[in-house]
């Protein structure tokens, strides 16, 4: 493999070979807390506080490089060395405050959508700037089966036109708004036929507004129109065998189309990567079950760059991985729990190479920047 650089082209990152992964147990790599802040160890006070910088620490991030953990996250600096930096963290203003953020999402001019979940019987759908100021609230959902209501919401995605489409997954459907605040109304119920789904948890949407839903309930991945008609069936019948012979998916609960038209699925509970041809045909897959880098447990979501980099959140290990076109280990962060959330899914990436996590415990969405 040729090795990859930054965005200055003045770093270059070491694969970490198969054998010096299986030499390191897990358990060494993660003995030290890397502020997300300033880049330093985080030895904290007892008011969470990063002593060298005084930040409050409501997330941190175990950092790995070349088996050696570094401190190379640098918060607004265009560091040759830095892979990971913090843009912002945000949500709770004097002005505004999210509560129990659960599904984030880019709009096409890279505003920040964000649905939070601030009582126990109502949604909120809110609408904040790229540098993190609260706009606006688009609209309040109550919780239930209704045609404007929402039960159990997943992943969240929004396509060139402003519209936006949410995984309603209690209800099992596709609930859809805009930015301005409309119901467009859901697409779909339950069932197995085509166009019906069994708690769906992830939407993606490609170049021409066709949306690619992970159907994680009826084990399938299901590309429609945005007014719901079928196009694409994936992986749905017993019929349906990869080249060893066994069932494709188990519970998919990530989907992604990449530039090429591939589709790339994260299996969940098979732990491990699809990647399907335009077409539906299997064409590649990685992945085993484990805590050692390479391997997955539970992976959530999945991305990959204009350079072909495979960026899969490794929900149960909380990291995020990145592996190389042929799906061979190249580097991974570690996560701080608090960052998942509870109940959502709670990661989106964008063309421009960020990606945002909602910190459900502290009520804020941290954008990052992988500078890869």
């Amino acid at each position: 493999m040729e090795n990859s650089t930054s965005r200055d082209n003045n770093w270059q990152m070491k694969q970490i070979s198969e054998e010096e992964i299986n030499a390191y147990p897990f358990s060494e790599f993660i003995q030290k807390d890397i502020c997300i802040f300033c880049g330093k160890e985080a030895k904290v006070n007892a008011k969470t506080l990063c002593k060298a910088c005084s930040k409050k620490l409501s997330s941190r991030v175990h950092f790995i490089n070349d088996l050696s953990i570094t401190s190379k996250i640098k918060n607004g600096e265009n560091n040759s060395e830095s892979m990971l930096r913090v843009l912002i963290e945000f949500g709770q203003s004097t002005e505004f405050k999210l509560k129990n953020p659960i599904a984030v999402t880019f709009s096409n001019d890279r505003n920040i959508i964000v649905l939070d979940y601030p009582t126990a019987h109502n949604y909120r759908l809110s609408i904040f700037s790229p540098d993190g100021k609260y706009e606006k609230t688009l609209i309040e959902l109550s919780k239930g089966s209704g045609y404007n209501e929402l039960n159990k919401p997943k992943g969240m995605s929004a396509d060139k036109w402003g519209n936006i489409y949410i995984a309603d997954s209690g209800n099992n459907r596709i609930q859809r708004t805009d930015l301005n605040g409309g119901i467009l109304g859901p697409i779909g119920n339950y069932g197995k036929k085509h166009g019906q789904f069994f708690y769906p948890c992830d939407i993606c949407i490609d170049e021409l507004g066709m949306l690619y839903i992970a159907d994680t309930g009826n084990n399938r991945i299901q590309k429609i129109t945005p007014q719901g008609m079928p196009l694409l069936i994936i992986g749905e019948t017993t019929e349906f065998l990869d080249i060893e012979g066994e069932l494709i998916f188990n519970e998919p609960y990530g989907v992604f189309v990449d530039v090429n038209g591939d589709i790339w699925v994260s299996d969940t509970n098979n732990h491990r990567l699809i990647k399907f041809d335009a077409k539906g045909n299997l064409s590649f897959k990685f992945g085993e079950e484990g805590e050692n880098f390479g391997n997955l447990s539970y992976p959530w979501s999945v991305y990959i760059n204009s350079a072909g980099f495979i960026y899969v959140f490794d929900m149960d290990n909380q990291r995020m991985q990145i592996f190389n076109t042929y799906g061979e280990f190249v580097q991974v962060f570690f996560i701080d729990g608090n960052l998942a959330a509870l109940g959502g899914k709670g990661i989106s990436f964008d063309a421009g190479g960020d990606f945002l996590f909602c910190n459900t415990v502290d009520g804020t969405i941290i954008r990052f920047e992988i500078l890869l």
